[in-house]
């Protein structure tokens, strides 16, 4: 089968769960993240499959999917791909209203402890006061210019912009009974809620590419922690942004890999490739704090295990001995792909960036 692209758009509110386990009475908040982890994703579409397709029956479900992949996730506003905002870049504190949105790269310099792995520290230039950027994200022309290292050209906008919180307070049900009394009481939960913007100018959808599975041209698919229900459409291939660099736009022998989506390994923070390599030195990286991703076994309909991910955002410099054959290298052996079954539910997806040596 090709490759194809579907667009998600939320009809109602929608929540998701960060993974942490989670109990009704003794943690009354439950958090939430946007966007959702790409096991989600990968769930849910695998539940709508299960549902066109009529059958009931979990282990032929995983039978018919076992070559089911995520290829990519982003978000789109108004059509347009957008992109969680690199860790290697920094807001500075500024009234200037032209310069609410300027983003700057943090710079590179020797750090030698004896200690660290990596031989370079990151820092703010100028050392300037930095500002929070809430959920920091880029189009996609800002994305590219990140990857070509234009910081001139770098822009940032915030995805909370496009999202509204309705919290939503809640209690739990009797399993027995399915009554709010019993061992219900004392159940009471409070969960935020997450209204997507459907303005038709700034409409945030989630942008899915995957391959190997049969699914209808359109459909309604049950999504998150309530079963909220979303609508999804394929678009035409030819929509389908292409971000690879080509290897002769590559600046210097130092390259930036940048995680698009969460990455679950072995250490929990970097890639044993990146550790272990003669081709290439880790110099430094930015990552930010850790994510939980479990979920539910369909087969042994149990939960998962619990595994910290490395979030999107994250960003790895290398320097190496030929920057062409290994950035050719990186993408036809993928660094992040460590824990069998990850990578095809669409985790550990990642963008090759360019860098001055300086």
């Amino acid at each position: 089968m090709t490759k194809k692209t579907i667009h998600i758009e939320a009809i109602d509110t929608l929540f998701f769960r960060d993974g942490k386990p989670f109990s009704m009475g003794e943690d009354v908040w439950a958090d939430g993240i946007f966007p959702p982890l790409p096991s989600v994703i990968y769930g849910a579409l695998r539940s709508a499959y299960m549902f066109q397709q009529g059958i009931t029956d979990p282990t032929q479900v995983i039978e018919n999917t076992k070559n089911f992949i995520l290829h990519n996730i982003y978000l789109l506003i108004d059509n347009t791909p957008y992109f969680t905002m690199p860790l290697d870049l920094v807001k500075f504190k500024d009234k200037d209203e032209n310069e609410a949105k300027k983003i700057y790269f943090l710079k590179r310099e020797p750090f030698n402890t004896g200690s660290n792995e990596c031989p370079e520290i990151l820092y703010t230039p100028l050392r300037k006061k930095v500002d929070e950027l809430n959920k920091g994200i880029l189009s996609k022309n800002r994305f590219v210019h990140y990857l070509n290292y234009n910081e001139s050209e770098i822009f940032a906008d915030s995805l909370s912009k496009y999202i509204t919180s309705e919290p939503k307070i809640g209690i739990g049900r009797d399993n027995n009974s399915r009554t709010t009394s019993g061992e219900a009481e004392g159940k009471m939960y409070r969960v935020n809620m997450q209204r997507l913007d459907n303005a038709e100018k700034n409409k945030l959808k989630i942008a899915v590419e995957y391959e190997n599975l049969t699914l209808d041209d359109t459909g309604i698919v049950r999504f998150g922690g309530e079963n909220k229900s979303v609508f999804y459409k394929h678009i035409d291939q030819s929509q389908v942004p292409n971000l690879h660099l080509k290897t002769e736009n590559l600046k210097s022998d130092i390259l930036r890999v940048y995680l698009n989506t969460p990455a679950i390994l072995e250490n929990g923070y970097c890639p044993k490739a990146f550790l272990n390599s003669n081709d290439f030195e880790l110099l430094t990286y930015a990552i930010g704090k850790p994510l939980f991703a479990g979920g539910f076994d369909m087969a042994k309909q149990a939960p998962k295990p619990m595994y910290k991910a490395v979030p999107a955002g994250s960003v790895y410099y290398l320097k190496a001995k030929n920057p062409q054959q290994v950035f050719e290298h990186l993408y036809q052996n993928n660094p992040f792909n460590e824990i069998e079954g990850f990578e095809k539910q669409g985790f550990g997806k990642f963008y090759i960036g360019t860098t001055p040596n300086n």
